[in-house]
This record gives structure tokens, sequence and C-alpha cells, in this order.
């Protein structure tokens, strides 16, 4: 139950604005409230352009390090659904407190420290999308 409740209080901002004219202004905001993930997109020149901006304005490091930019996780990400994709990838993994490494990493782990563990089956799909024998 204590993780139903943490994923309800779970807030969150993300920052996707076109031509990023008001990205200092909506970040400032954000850094003051208590959302437990803060994301913007944008390129590392202009998370860097912002932040030195925040900086002058007298947000320090600390408040600064909450934000995630460039946004997402690098799963090589190329249409704008894969994009989304890895920013909410993001935010299940800073709501966990997980790393997020393969879950094929851990069967390896297991094996290598010869631990029993549950056996694995490998599903593919036909290139069709459907299921085999479908």
């Amino acid at each position: 139950m204590a993780s139903f409740a943490a994923a309800v209080n779970f807030k969150v901002v993300v920052i996707v604005m076109r031509g990023h004219a008001h990205d200092k202004t909506v970040l400032a905001q954000a850094l003051r409230t208590r959302a437990c993930y803060i994301g913007m997109i944008g390129s590392r020149r202009k998370t860097s352009l912002v932040f030195n901006q925040l900086q002058e304005e007298g947000f320090g490091e600390e408040r600064l390090s909450r934000v995630h930019a460039p946004i997402g996780l690098d799963i090589g990400s190329e249409t704008p659904q894969e994009i989304a994709l890895s920013i909410v990838a993001e935010m299940v993994q800073v709501r966990s407190g997980k790393r997020g490494t393969a879950l094929e990493e851990r069967r390896r782990v297991y094996a290598a420290v010869d631990l029993p563990y549950a056996s694995i089956n490998r599903f593919s799909f036909n290139s069709d999308g459907s299921w085999p024998g479908k």
C-alpha cells in the first residue's frame, strides 16, 4: 500500500515547449515546487544557457541538480513516440529508485553466481506483429 501512496503522490513537471522562449521562466517556477521529477527537453547547449541564467538569478547547484535535462533515458529514441517512451521510462526510474538495467542482465548475474532462477522463455512476434501460430 505504501508504494501505491508513493505513486499517487509522485508529482512531475515536464517542460516541452516549442521555441524554448519561456523555458527559463517555467523551470524557475518548477524548481519552487515539491515535484519529485522535473524534466526539460532541449539540447545540452540550451540547457546550459538556461541553467547559467538561473544561477545568475540565485538558483544554486543543489536546486538545479533536481532537473533532468536533456530529458529521458538513452534508449536510442528517434521518433516522437520513442522519445515520449524514454521520458516516461525515466519518470518510472526516478519513482522506483532503480537503475534501469535490462532485465536479462539480472539473469546473467544469477547465472554468474550460480543462483537458481525461474526459467526464462524468449518470445518473438512475426514480422507483421502477430503472435506465432495465430
